[in-house]
């Protein structure tokens, strides 16, 4: 329907979608990955690739709420999918889950999950909604507006989408957009993987040598740098300028 080939019927369209997405990672010479591309979609998760086809199915004012994982808002594998979803999209709200194993844990499912409101055609809002919840039924509910400039920055090639929930986290993505020098440029390298700093809490730098070093150690053991300062509880923008600078 969305590829429109010659002996197809006319697409239907939707005002309104609801969507709870199966959530797959394909393989590139999948025959559902072929299939995505001849409709002009490139993504390698399923769910991604659900919600660029129901995009294409809404009219215009259309509006989409959808529950996926959030990993389509960073990364280079989700930035085809992000800029035709921003392109296509107005994002009016976010809803940001604290816990991985609160949103399913009828099905024991640990992922980070989103809620995502977004408008189709509509024009862009200067402001947008985020709120967040542990996920648990009854929990609490935050909530704050923000400009949508700090959840995708117009300066951003890439197209990131900012989850600022709390002050916290813009604390930290002011603290990132500062650094004047990548990781890469320092000769590290960052994993994302959790097996290998599982039950890891305590943070400390050494300055010595000629690059700063960060080191997570066990929860139990205390955390100091090198002068014996306790640093057992850095915050988030601490320890990212402890790193870097």
């Amino acid at each position: 329907m969305v590829r429109g080939d010659l002996f197809t019927s006319e697409a239907p369209r939707f005002n309104t979608a609801i969507i709870n997405p199966p959530y797959r990672k394909i393989r590139s010479d999948s025959p559902t990955r072929l299939l995505l591309q001849s409709a002009g979609i490139e993504t390698s998760n399923l769910y991604a690739g659900f919600v660029a086809l129901v995009t294409r199915l809404l009219d215009k004012g259309g509006e989409l709420v959808a529950i996926t994982p959030r990993s389509f808002c960073s990364g280079p594998y989700f930035k085809p999918f992000r800029e035709d979803f921003l392109k296509a999209m107005s994002l009016h709200r976010l809803r940001v889950f604290e816990s991985r194993s609160a949103a399913f844990s009828g099905d024991a499912v640990l992922q980070e999950n989103i809620i995502i409101h977004a408008v189709k055609g509509a024009s862009k809002l200067k402001r947008v909604i985020i709120s967040s919840s542990s996920g648990e039924h009854g929990g609490a509910v935050s909530e704050r507006t923000v400009d949508f400039g700090e959840v995708v920055s117009p300066d951003d090639a890439e197209q990131f989408i900012h989850l600022p929930a709390g002050d916290q986290h813009e604390q930290a993505r002011r603290a990132v957009q500062q650094l004047s020098t990548s990781l890469p440029e320092f000769g590290w390298s960052v994993s994302t993987g959790g097996s290998r700093i599982a039950g890891q809490r305590n943070f400390s730098v050494s300055s010595r040598g000629a690059r700063p070093r960060c080191r997570f150690g066990p929860a139990s053991a205390p955390a100091a740098d090198h002068n014996g300062n306790d640093v057992t509880k850095p915050s988030v923008p601490d320890m990212l300028w402890a790193c870097v600078a």
